[in-house]
């Protein structure tokens, strides 16, 4: 901290709270006691600080303050146990530098679809472990700790929880595909920070910064360590191209099993600040409003759920992302939702599975039937694509009318398609097939009941 201050630091290790007495300035320094925070306040705004911390009971105190010597020089009653310039400690430090190798490095792949009864499709795929409801897991915790918290899980794409006596609420979320980060570790970590960012911005946040969770084998596997060093590239990549700082992570290494390794899985905790609870968008369906999709789609099914599920084997590589693209679409969607907030019904981010599962999702929550009456028959694309496709940067809005929506987007060039309405029991695609509401909800929520039970 001192170092991107261009500050030096004086400490004072006898302030520091320990559990035991005689500690040695080495042991409280070198010590790795979790649930601790490091803060630096303004002089003049310490005694309200203080006064926070005595609210809620937390233990805090002042141990030392910043100078602009440039130098880290640590006291332990009264005498001076060491005294080393900042920059020998952070940019002069050794740095660590295992081997890497990539390995075998995976190609691109036609997916070969043949003709689909979708309807069973759609059965399988809903009722797989990824895609399955998690309610029989979730709804065994209290998921409304001092009646703080606006929407909870399945409400949206991100849980918010209010800010005391404001206007403001936080946005939180957790994504990871580690299916798409084993095939290419690089942009399979792009996708998974541009996935979180997409889902707080689709509840009305403006995302402030992640932290990541990197679990990974064991790196002394030089294949392992390729995937760490690709992975922490591509969400340094993502997250300065979406000014979406990292603030803090951890790892979780030697993930192996009989000299097998988990799938790598940098896992991304986003959170995001919404100014006006009166804007939060939730997965929410209205009879009579109209749905659009939001985004370009190619109907990659490399890697993807139809792949693995229908087609049963996993293969290919990820979809490919344009950050330009995701940027775009992603402050249109923030825009739309400044300007027509009273327009704007619901809201809900693509991701695994596609439009089709995007769309269930969305009647399973509202328990309100779809009639798709738009699907595009001149894009050179297979329904089966169309369908389950899992491209990146898109979104499906609800709203009340069509024409704010689609003069919008043409003013920013934004691919924006009307997909039908919302209504009925059942999801119908037109000269496709229908399925009720009923068999779409028994199918999404009976897996992890059998599984369990």
């Amino acid at each position: 901290m001192a170092s991107k201050g261009n500050k030096g630091i004086n400490l004072y290790l006898e302030k520091v709270p320990t559990r035991e007495s005689g500690m040695k300035p080495f042991e409280i320094m070198l010590s790795e006691t979790q649930e601790r925070m490091l803060m630096i306040i303004k002089p003049s705004h310490l005694k309200t600080v203080k006064k926070i911390f005595d609210k809620w009971e937390l233990e805090s105190v002042e141990i030392g303050k910043l100078t602009n010597d440039n130098r880290m020089k640590i006291f332990h009653n009264g005498k001076l146990e060491c005294d080393l310039s900042i920059n020998d400690v952070v940019d002069n430090s050794p740095e660590y530098d295992r081997p890497s190798f990539e390995g075998f490095r995976s190609k691109s792949i036609k997916v070969e679809v043949k003709k689909q009864n979708f309807k069973s499709v759609l059965k399988r795929l809903l009722s797989n472990e990824n895609i399955a409801s998690k309610s029989w897991i979730f709804n065994q915790y209290d998921q409304s700790v001092m009646c703080d918290t606006i929407c909870g899980p399945e409400e949206a794409d991100a849980a918010v929880v209010k800010i005391h006596n404001t206007s403001k609420a936080i946005a939180i979320t957790s994504d990871c595909n580690p299916v798409y980060c084993k095939s290419d570790p690089y942009n399979g970590a792009i996708i998974a920070v541009a996935e979180s960012w997409r889902n707080l911005i689709t509840v009305g946040s403006s995302p402030m910064a992640i932290t990541n969770n990197l679990n990974f084998g064991n790196p002394e596997k030089k294949e392992i360590m390729y995937q760490i060093k690709e992975s922490i590239r591509g969400i340094k990549h993502a997250c300065e191209f979406l000014n979406y700082p990292v603030v803090s992570g951890n790892v979780s290494l030697y993930n192996d099993t009989l000299g097998k390794s988990i799938y790598p899985t940098p896992v991304i905790g986003g959170v995001g600040l919404i100014n006006n609870i009166k804007k939060i968008k939730l997965n929410k369906l209205v009879d009579g409003s109209f749905i659009f999709l939001i985004g370009k789609t190619t109907g990659h099914l490399q890697l993807s759920s139809y792949q693995k599920y229908i087609l049963g084997y996993e293969n290919g590589i990820p979809p490919s992302i344009n950050l330009k693209e995701e940027k775009k679409n992603g402050l249109f969607i923030k825009e739309l939702i400044n300007k027509y907030s009273n327009e704007i019904i619901g809201l809900h981010d693509i991701s695994e599975g596609g439009v089709m599962i995007a769309l269930s999702e969305l009647i399973i929550k509202n328990n309100i039937g779809i009639i798709l009456s738009n699907i595009p028959q001149k894009s050179g694309l297979k329904a089966t694509n169309w369908f389950f496709g899992e491209d990146q940067s898109r979104y499906i809005v609800i709203t009340k009318n069509k024409r704010f929506i689609q003069k919008e987007a043409k003013k920013k060039n934004i691919e924006c398609l009307f997909l039908g309405t919302c209504s009925g029991q059942k999801l119908k695609i037109k000269n496709l097939f229908e399925i009720s509401n009923k068999e779409l909800i028994n199918y999404n929520r009976n897996f992890f009941f059998k599984y369990c039970n």
